[in-house]
């Protein structure tokens, strides 16, 4: 079994990387309009003066302003050979200034009364006043944004010189199939390159994605051998851990050298890179979520040392909600869910893995645990990286049961407010963060609340505020509820969810014809004195006070 050359930090691997291979000097002409976000390769310079005459900037009169400088308050002077002008027309020879239509009255045959005098050039913009023609509108390097767009165009642009790059993106694996292809057992559709390509596009970079190639040492080498020719940079998907059909390493270390193999982080610790013919060629893992981050942290900062913007950063503070520990000396990127509950953004991890996709369509941002820590304790502030822009929405997270009804719930809940998020937990687990307050709500299945339950004397005993109920549906014969605490804090986040169960768009989506769904729920304490009520309002019910 083949073995990594090393573990090195992660960011060790990155400046090897940043200083082996230096910006690649390939250009190419775009449209001006195609041009946002893209880094300049050579300077523009404006192809028009602009305004090319002498524009009114106001709508009024032209003037000359000799004829103006008696005009006072206490002495209005009338104006006989003024001309009527709109902004943007052309001012007439002979005038030299333009008095705005709120400081003019009309003395009758075209004639205009003024009681200020005007000022030469006033109201008046000249030619060139923004830009001459042939004057520097943008340098090499600079990334253009969409108010440069409107520049360009106006003075005259229709290309532009930017910076490019042709990355070559080669799945290999005999266990691969096309996306559209039906896969066998044992087989799986190749998507890393797919998510790979996408992002590249974004950044305006062309991806060349290649055939998927058999776990063949003479096929691979032919492939990469074929790629450096006319890529500026060559991922490898899979085949770069040490078993005995990973040939990446190998063909690597024939065709040129590797430069490290094996980095310090999880997932994504089998990245290799080699250098064949001044090429960065880079070996990605196969597992999806592994070939994410070794991406994401190893590849982009790459591409963005060669101006190439790939992925804005943007972070966002926030307290973990449970232990996240880490086993320290490596770095740590763990999928998290960032949820606003009751005002303060908690962090929830996912699973860990490198294999599921899921992992990264239900969180929203990444939680870097560096190297030297053993991770976060409860309560801790971290600070995570955002994948997608739910974190600026109110989130609805709930606890609990995870299955095809709450799926049914998640895809037909309609808020313009919020979104729901579901967090799959035992029905102990549930309950516990329900009397935490780290969660809105919690799906449990009715039975588990009678009297006599464990969940019952946990929320008696844990949980300070009132407990309601809502009915949600039924699974396999047993009714789900929803649980949450009867607090005005809770109920102001969580009503579009407790409205939108009584609706009838969702009493449609679950089969039921009346409004509300049947059912008692037992009182978690019968002794004198307490509250509790087995009448319902609506389809809401308390069960505990």
């Amino acid at each position: 079994m083949k073995r990594y050359l090393s573990k090195i930090p992660l960011p060790e691997a990155i400046t090897i990387l940043t200083t082996t291979f230096p910006q690649p000097d390939r250009r190419e002409f775009i449209t001006a309009e195609e041009a946002n976000g893209r880094v300049l390769a050579s300077p523009v310079y404006a192809n028009a003066t602009i305004p090319a005459a002498r524009l009114a900037s106001m709508d009024g009169i032209a003037v000359r302003s000799q004829e103006t400088l008696e005009a006072r308050d206490q002495n209005p002077v009338v104006l006989t050979n003024a001309v009527s002008i709109s902004t943007g027309q052309v001012v007439p020879t002979g005038y030299d200034a333009v008095i705005a239509s709120e400081e003019i009255g009309f003395a009758g045959d075209g004639r205009y009364e003024i009681r200020r005098p005007a000022r030469m050039g006033q109201n008046i913009r000249e030619p060139g006043e923004e830009v001459k023609s042939g004057r520097l509108i943008l340098h090499p390097g600079h990334r253009v944004v969409p108010s440069d767009l409107g520049a360009l165009i106006t003075y005259g642009i229709r290309e532009v010189e930017v910076r490019s790059l042709v990355i070559g993106l080669i799945p290999t694996g005999d266990e691969l199939v096309q996306g559209d292809q039906e896969p066998k057992p044992g087989q799986v559709r190749e998507s890393n390159t797919a998510v790979i390509a996408a992002s590249l596009i974004q950044a305006g970079i062309t991806p060349v994605r290649y055939p998927i190639t058999p776990d063949d040492p003479d096929l691979i080498r032919n492939v990469i051998s074929s790629a450096v020719q006319s890529c500026d940079l060559v991922l490898i998907s899979a085949g770069s851990s040490g078993g005995s059909r990973d040939h990446t390493r190998e063909v690597i270390e024939e065709l040129g050298s590797i430069l490290f193999h094996g980095v310090a982080m999880r997932p994504g610790k089998t990245i290799l890179c080699g250098n064949v013919e001044n090429t960065p060629v880079i070996g990605l893992p196969g597992q999806p979520m592994a070939s994410l981050t070794a991406w994401r942290e190893i590849v982009i900062p790459l591409l963005r040392s060669w101006e190439f913007n790939l992925q804005q950063i943007h972070e966002s503070s926030a307290i973990t909600a449970e232990p996240i520990p880490s086993d320290g000396g490596i770095d740590e990127f763990i999928p998290v869910s960032v949820v606003r509950i009751l005002g303060e953004d908690y962090v929830f991890p996912r699973p860990r893995g490198a294999a599921g996709q899921m992992q990264a369509v239900r969180s929203n941002a990444v939680l870097h645990i560096p190297a030297v820590k053993e991770g976060y304790r409860e309560g801790a502030p971290v600070t995570v990286r955002l994948t997608r822009q739910h974190r600026d929405e109110q989130g609805i997270l709930i606890a609990g049961i995870s299955d095809t009804l709450t799926d049914l719930l998640q895809a037909t809940f309609i808020s313009h407010k919020s979104h729901l998020i579901i967090r799959p937990l035992s029905a102990i687990g549930a309950a516990a963060a329900l009397c935490k307050g780290m969660c809105h709500g919690i799906f449990i299945s009715g039975s588990a609340t009678g009297k006599d339950s464990d969940i019952s004397r946990l929320l008696q005993s844990g949980c300070r505020d009132q407990v309601r109920s809502v009915a949600v549906g039924f699974r396999e014969g047993e009714s789900i509820m929803l649980l949450f605490r009867d607090t005005p804090p809770v109920l102001a986040e969580i009503s579009p969810l407790i409205d939108f169960l009584s609706s009838e768009i969702w009493r449609k989506a679950i089969g039921l014809p009346e409004p509300g769904i049947s059912g008692t729920v037992e009182p978690l304490v019968s002794e004198p004195g307490n509250e509790y009520s087995e009448q319902t309002t609506g389809h809401i019910q308390r069960i505990r006070s």
